[in-house]
């Protein structure tokens, strides 16, 4: 079993490295891990309970003694298995959370329940060290991001400094703040509750105030984030701009997490004066027999999972279908040239291992030009951070070469075809109205939100059937200032059109006609990026 938790430590720890140097949210992992091993081996150096006041036995009950038992082999025998299925699933981070808690399971199998009681609740803080999926960050970024700025102009307006808020961009006519990913809180809410755990864990606090501690978290983190943006929108429009930047993006963050913990620690008081330890009652029935060290089962299970481990390596990823090649269109005019091409590498480099993108972009010749301009994004499944949804390439530089950072307004709520993500955006320098269409393409499947598109990926990834990804973005300009149903409608009809002058993709896509262009499936889905 230490085998093989050392096998795979050569690909879970540089991992781990990487994600912890370009994380902004888990840039304190190495601290989380240093502090907890430290706190670990300072307990385990002075000794059990019972060794310390030189009793032959612990404090243990004999339940006690099993519950420890069997926590200690849950931890070994989930982890070993949680790190051989995501593995199989390429979640990097899964994988980096199956392999650190098999090895804290394999140290506490060598040390046994009596050794390893003192020192279990440090081993476990390290595990707040590893990053949470991106899908989660993303998840949890953009609500942050409009809530807060949606709070920073309530009291910007409230205290006579007029504001206009055009979802993540805030405007007070003499400064613009455009609240990106960076500015969403969740670095202090990372920081925060891994600040809290280990009070809490410490003894902190008494019942109610433990009970108290996530709402506070939350109050904190959105409280203090919209302090940071109203201090940087006075700033920018009585000061400097550039005073507004340093004050976002270097004082604002780390002041506002001293501050915030400062009200933790206020909130939970002094510690508790004597740790309360989680004892059975003497006649509680034995449930599960305890797997103990000398068991002849724990070998016959670290067996059977080093095979199931061998049987789950992945393979050389083949992935599904043909890489559509990009052909000029009949009737269309190429515009691929070096911005193309460098922005093609920009984004490449910006997803990781593992991605591959082909794009096109071309327009319709006169009398109508610039009818239709349209990007082609092939992605493929790897071990990239961002890797797992190819959306995430919009914050990439070479993205933003191609277009500039867009206004996303509101679509109306008109009928379009299924299964395909509508974004009705306003370019800034052009002031060009543009209807956007993204659709993704997984095996046989489409998905246009990122937990289905995930889902399908990971369980195509387990079924050995790959993890291609598949994103195809269609635009088509909007007549100037007009975002009527009339105008929407004519862009769809052109999208649509489009969609089916493009044979090559029906090999990866499938036929446009396979679904019904009408159907229950049909969504308007108005988006915002930072």
């Amino acid at each position: 079993m230490g085998l093989l938790l050392l096998w795979r430590g050569f690909d879970v720890l540089p991992w781990l490295v990487r994600a912890w140097h370009n994380d902004p949210y888990f840039s304190h992992g190495p601290v989380v891990v240093l502090w907890g091993l430290g706190v670990a081996t300072a307990r385990w150096l002075r000794g059990s309970p019972g060794q310390k006041q030189g009793r032959s036995s612990p404090d243990f009950s004999p339940h006690q003694r099993e519950v420890w038992t069997l926590t200690i082999n849950s931890l070994l025998v989930g982890g070993v298995l949680l790190l051989s299925l995501a593995t199989q699933a390429r979640i990097d981070t899964l994988s980096a959370l199956g392999w650190a808690t098999g090895c804290i399971g394999w140290l506490a199998w060598g040390m046994g329940p009596t050794r390893f009681a003192p020192v279990a609740f440090p081993l476990l803080f390290t595990l707040l060290a590893i990053p949470w999926p991106w899908g989660v960050v993303q998840s949890l970024a953009l609500p942050l991001q409009e809530w807060s700025a949606s709070a920073a102009r309530w009291v910007l307006d409230t205290l006579g400094l007029p504001v206009l808020q055009e979802g993540i961009i805030l405007d007070s006519g003499r400064f613009r703040l455009v609240v990106e990913e960076t500015c969403s809180g969740l670095r202090s809410l990372a920081a925060l509750l891994t600040v809290a755990v280990w009070l809490l864990g410490s003894g902190w606090g008494d019942r109610w105030h433990r009970l108290g501690v996530l709402p506070l978290l939350l109050v904190l983190i959105l409280t203090g984030n919209t302090l940071r943006l109203i201090g940087a929108v006075v700033l920018g429009h009585f000061g400097h701009p550039e005073a507004a930047m340093v004050w976002v993006e270097q004082i604002g963050a780390p002041l506002l997490i001293v501050l915030e913990v400062a009200v933790l620690l206020l909130w939970l008081g002094l510690p508790a004066g004597r740790w309360r330890r989680f004892r059975l009652h003497p006649t509680t029935p034995r449930v599960i027999p305890p797997l103990t060290t000398r068991s002849p089962l724990l070998p016959l299970i670290a067996l059977a999972l080093l095979l199931l481990d061998a049987a789950l390596v992945p393979g050389p990823h083949q992935p599904r279908g043909v890489v559509p090649v990009w052909p000029n269109p009949t009737g269309w005019v190429s515009v691929d040239g070096p911005l193309l091409a460098n922005a093609v590498g920009e984004m490449t480099r910006t997803l990781g291992q593992g991605a591959e993108i082909q794009a096109g972009r071309a327009w319709s010749p006169p009398p109508n030009p610039g009818l239709v301009d349209t990007l082609l994004m092939v992605h493929w499944g790897g071990q990239g951070r961002d890797v797992d949804d190819p959306r995430y390439c919009y914050r990439s530089q070479g993205w933003r070469m191609l277009k500039q950072t867009p206004r996303l307004l509101a679509a109306d709520a008109v009928r379009q075809p299924a299964q395909v993500m509508e974004i009705v955006e306003e370019e800034q320098r052009s002031r060009l109205n543009r209807l956007d269409w993204y659709a993704y393409r997984i095996g046989d499947h489409w998905a246009t939100d990122y937990w289905p598109m995930r889902w399908a990926q990971i369980l195509g990834g387990l079924a050995r059937q790959g993890g291609t990804v598949v994103l195809v973005h269609l635009s088509t300009p909007l007549p100037y200032q007009d975002r009527s149903a009339a105008a929407l409608d004519q862009g769809r009809e052109r999208l649509k059109a489009m969609l089916t002058t493009l044979p090559d993709l029906h090999g990866v896509l499938g036929a446009p006609h396979e679904e019904s262009p009408q159907g229950p499936g049909e969504r308007a889905t108005t988006a915002s990026r930072p």
